[in-house]
């Protein structure tokens, strides 16, 4: 489990990273 706990937390990190890049990139078009 141990194993499997840092795993998912990087995997869950990577998503959000991308998310975030997205969001700035709708509020950059938004706002010009």
């Amino acid at each position: 489990m141990n194993g499997r706990g840092p795993h998912l937390a990087s995997g869950s990190k990577r998503p959000s990273r991308r998310i975030d890049t997205r969001e700035k990139f709708s509020k950059s078009s938004l706002v010009p």
